[in-house]
């Protein structure tokens, strides 16, 4: 696996073509099955703002956690089969 099997997942995922032209996403190996879109999503991890640390799990610290985690933009938009 290598960063071109990235590319060929979200062609694939995304219904898109391969790049072409010699590119390595031709040739590349799948990496679905390293993924399960079938398990519940885990919460968002909070980090504090200042520290960078993860924020208690309720956001009640009233350090303004900001919601850059794990959880994150991809979450949903994957199509699934």
């Amino acid at each position: 696996v290598d960063q071109s099997s990235v590319t060929r997942f979200i062609e694939d995922n995304w219904g898109l073509p391969r790049l072409g032209n010699g590119a390595a996403d031709a040739a590349a190996g799948s990496i679905l099955s390293m993924l399960d879109f079938h398990q519940p999503p885990n919460p968002p991890l909070l980090l504090d703002d200042t520290t960078g640390e993860a924020a208690p799990a309720t956001g009640a610290s009233g350090s303004g956690a900001s919601g850059s985690g794990a959880g994150g933009a991809a979450t949903g938009q994957l199509r699934r089969g």
